[in-house]
């Protein structure tokens, strides 16, 4: 059965899922400052991100990319993040050293030692 709610209790109700929700989003912020400023316990992946908001930004879109399985071009990359190409080129360089990422031609999944020959579109 569906109750009756006056619009001054709709109010109040929005303003504490608000009031609730800017404070998740704080805490989430805070939690992961702590962690960037904590890095005895991390690995050599959260180190390398943590050296850098740019280094940090990349990572977080490289994260989206594997999230939504739509791997990103170095243009959009820079479209998301505001980071150079230079710079963008570099991070890549030394992630795809690492194998911390995947290299995809043409939306194909390759050895990152194939990139050379890569006709089509790189993402990442």
């Amino acid at each position: 059965m569906l109750q009756k709610f006056d619009a001054a209790a709709l109010a109040e109700a929005e303003d504490e899922l608000k009031k609730r929700y800017i404070a998740s989003v704080c805490n989430l912020h805070l939690t992961y400052a702590r962690r960037r400023n904590t890095p005895k316990s991390s690995t050599r992946l959260q180190q390398w991100i943590h050296s850098t908001f740019q280094k940090d930004a990349f990572a977080w879109a490289m994260v989206h990319a594997k999230a939504v399985r739509v791997p990103a071009s170095q243009s959009e990359i820079m479209a998301q993040t505001k980071i150079s190409r230079q710079s963008i080129s570099e991070m890549i360089k030394h992630c795809l050293a690492e194998n911390w990422i995947e290299v995809f031609c043409d939306d194909q999944l390759i050895d990152k030692s194939r990139t050379r020959h890569c006709k089509g579109t790189l993402k990442y």
